[in-house]
């Protein structure tokens, strides 16, 4: 789920994905990896969201605390 394992396995399929390209071909592998690619920043992109929710919500009830209003 590293980017830049990722590019690098995008880049040099060959080698990245050795035992997946000679089973099935490199078309193959270049797919299974943009599918994976796509799955991994779907789930980096939800965990990014779950704590800038979380930091807001925290700042925000910090801030109305502070002022006295909570």
């Amino acid at each position: 789920m590293t980017p830049l394992t990722a590019a690098w396995s995008g880049v040099f399929a060959e080698a990245g994905m050795n035992k997946t390209v000679t089973g099935s071909g490199l078309a193959t592998a270049r797919g299974g990896l943009f599918v994976g690619a796509l799955v991994a920043g779907g789930i980096w992109v939800a965990v990014v969201y779950g704590l800038r929710a979380s930091i807001v919500h925290n700042f925000d009830m910090t801030v109305r605390r502070l002022a006295g209003s909570a």
